[in-house]
């Protein structure tokens, strides 16, 4: 009886990837796929790689301003008026490490 139960598993097992597999070909045959070309993905990825590359450069450009904008900003503040270096260093020393507490805090409460 087992053996016969068992039987009957594998048989409507059979049936079931039978009717899968019948279904799988009917949606192959009405839904035709068609995959682009080499030469098209070829010709998408050297577009993506020319505005990759203007985008890190635009990036760049930006940086390097800012930095030597920063730079010199800190040479004349150094050079011309050592006293407002001195304090804006003092501000940033008691400043930065109070405004992470307090962010720190904020986010500690608000959970």
């Amino acid at each position: 009886m087992m053996n016969n139960n068992k039987q009957h598993t594998e048989h409507d097992n059979l049936g079931i990837i039978n009717e899968i597999k019948i279904g799988l070909e009917k949606v192959d045959r009405t839904y035709q796929t068609n995959t682009p070309n080499l030469h098209w993905f070829e010709i998408m990825i050297s577009k993506e790689k020319v505005i990759a590359r203007k985008k890190l450069m635009k990036e760049l450009v930006i940086f390097f301003i800012v930095a030597i904008s920063v730079v010199s900003l800190l040479i004349i503040t150094v050079l011309q008026a050592p006293i407002i270096f001195l304090i804006v260093q003092l501000a940033v020393t008691i400043g930065l490490p109070m405004g992470v507490y307090l962010q720190h805090r904020k986010r500690v409460i608000a959970t």
